[in-house]
């Protein structure tokens, strides 16, 4: 939660940090643990649920939501065909609980499907958004993986290192994910983490395809990744002073980017600025949009 990346986008009025809800929510049920055939079956119908509900809020958080749960489900115990069933089952009631609802107040199914559509036909055709609407080079490629890890290491580290050439850039970026991606995947949490972490390379796949790269939010779901690195950090340091200071340090390194983002957010925004240069200038002047 200290993360500028988790605090910045919760006060923007956009559903990310809404499907990060479903991401929360779906991991503390999936983890609970039940000891009775009956808790089990709640709780992959309480998941089943969820999942649905998140293709709602936003559907690539539910890509990330079922990789995550497919991990977990077949490194647990060998799957059975009833349990398949009744997580599907649950997945489309999810569904359902938004999809029947959002449709008839759009005017019915297929004006909902319609415009569903055309809006990712729009977002495909697009080169500066999606791979699938660009011509796809070698050097095309580099640049896109390049703005898609400096991204990365601009959500985790101070905004105004990132700010130099792609290359340095992307250099930064993996400078400063490497070492939470690996004191996670050696922490505590190993049975959540890991899991998480490969369902999260999935999830940048698909970001890197389909999604503008540059764009924050989108990996907003990275943030749970600092949280996780913690005990792997700090089993490093043995003695408590040592290990108390050790926490110290890594929660100011996590904090020092909020400082350079809050300078930022004591300046108008620009669309704000040009409002008040008409109000204050033309007062009588009437806006169509």
């Amino acid at each position: 939660a200290l993360s500028p990346l988790f605090w910045l986008q919760s006060g923007i009025a956009l559903t990310d940090m809404f499907g990060m809800v479903f991401v929360v929510g779906f991991l503390l049920v999936e983890g609970a643990t039940t000891t009775t055939p009956r808790g089990a079956l709640a709780k992959r119908i309480a998941c089943g649920l969820i999942a649905g509900l998140s293709l709602g809020a936003r559907p690539h958080i539910t890509l990330l939501i079922v990789v995550y749960w497919c991990l977990r489900a077949t490194w647990s115990r060998p799957i059975e065909v009833g349990h398949v069933l009744t997580a599907v089952l649950a997945f489309a009631v999810g569904i359902a609980v938004w999809l029947i609802p959002a449709s008839i107040a759009t005017g019915g199914p297929e004006i909902y499907w319609s415009a569903t559509v055309g809006q990712f036909e729009w977002r495909f055709g697009r080169p500066g958004v999606s791979v699938l609407g660009t011509p796809i080079t070698g050097e095309y490629l580099l640049a896109r993986v390049l703005a898609l890890i400096g991204s990365l290491g601009q959500a985790f580290g101070p905004m105004h290192l990132t700010t130099s050439h792609i290359a340095r850039r992307a250099a930064l970026g993996l400078l400063i994910i490497v070492p939470y991606v690996v004191f996670a995947w050696r922490g505590a949490s190993k049975s959540i983490a890991r899991p998480y972490l490969i369902a999260s390379a999935v999830y940048l796949l698909m970001l890197f395809i389909m999604l503008p790269v540059r764009h924050l939010r989108y990996v907003l779901p990275l943030s749970l990744v600092v949280g996780w690195s913690v005990s792997g950090y700090l089993a490093l340091f043995r003695r408590p002073l040592v290990r108390a200071f050790a926490l110290a340090v890594l929660a100011a390194v996590t904090v020092l980017p909020s400082f350079f983002l809050v300078g930022a957010l004591r300046k108008v925004p620009p669309p704000v600025a040009g409002l008040d240069w008409v109000k204050a200038n033309r007062p009588k002047a009437i806006l169509y949009s």
